[in-house]
């Protein structure tokens, strides 16, 4: 009997760790797409239970117009504010794809990564400062 109680024990704690959902990094809860007492099937891949942001950087991105593209732009010091914060960053992408911007003119995707020091909300409308050579 003892035998029995400790095997259900154990498949009692393996079933209860399986049940518990951790992030892989410290962040906000964008989203949640499940709730208390939803059975989720492990055995199906894919399955967006919560979407997190991770809380130490951020991406913003913005249209630049193609004449201003550079290719200097890449990795340089810009500042993103949000009305009266602002927000150190670098340039980490500058895209190779035109598209039509602002005023019908040909532009590309430029994103820069920042530090959101005491929480930013994502999805808010900010301006990109790009610092001068």
């Amino acid at each position: 009997k003892l035998q029995a109680a400790e095997a259900r024990l154990a498949r009692a704690r393996f079933l209860q760790s399986q049940a518990e959902i951790r992030s892989p990094i410290d962040g906000l809860v964008l989203e949640i797409n499940a709730f208390a007492g939803q059975f989720i099937n492990t055995r199906v891949e894919n399955q967006g239970l919560l979407t997190i942001v991770d809380a130490n950087s951020m991406i913003a991105s913005a249209s630049l117009p193609y004449e201003m593209v550079s290719s200097t732009l890449l990795r340089r010091s810009a500042t993103v504010r949000y009305g009266e914060r602002n927000f150190r960053g670098r340039v980490i992408e500058v895209g190779r794809q035109v598209s039509i911007g602002n005023n019908s003119h040909p532009a590309v995707n430029l994103k820069v990564e920042f530090e959101p020091e005491g929480g930013l909300a994502a999805g808010l409308p900010v301006r990109i400062t790009i610092a001068d050579e």
